[in-house]
């Protein structure tokens, strides 16, 4: 829409016009849709479907029956929901891994000793 701002409220002041204008031709029909809708509530909550026949809900009360009995003998772990149950898949070269361990030191020499005695003595101060 490449309109103009003057075009933009020329539209906007001529909409309002019409709006406003109450003529003759237009019909307000809310009334007979809000009798429809009473009506609609009505029937659907005296047991009896939209169209007025019994025996659809019947057979459709009949099929969801079935399938919540269908539903209910299915095999499901409950503890699996909620995160109660780790999922995993085993990688087979990771599963007899362990960390190493660290291990005691079994010199006597402590740091300071040790690293003195790196490169034959060159850091000795004499």
């Amino acid at each position: 829409m490449d309109s103009s701002f003057w075009e933009q409220v020329d539209a906007t002041t001529e909409y309002e016009k019409i709006r406003n204008n109450k003529n003759g031709v237009l019909f307000d029909d809310s009334k007979v849709y809000q009798q429809l809708l009473k009506d609609f509530v009505a029937n659907s909550t005296n047991g009896t479907g939209a169209n007025g026949s019994t025996e659809s809900t019947h057979s459709t009360t009949k099929y969801n029956n079935n399938n919540n009995n269908n539903r209910n003998n299915k095999d499901v772990d409950r503890r699996a929901s909620k995160g109660r149950k780790l999922r995993y898949k085993e990688i087979p070269k990771l599963v007899n891994f362990t960390f190493p361990l660290s291990r005691p030191n079994t010199s006597n020499l402590n740091q300071d000793e040790y690293f003195q005695s790196l490169f034959g003595g060159a850091g000795v101060s004499k």
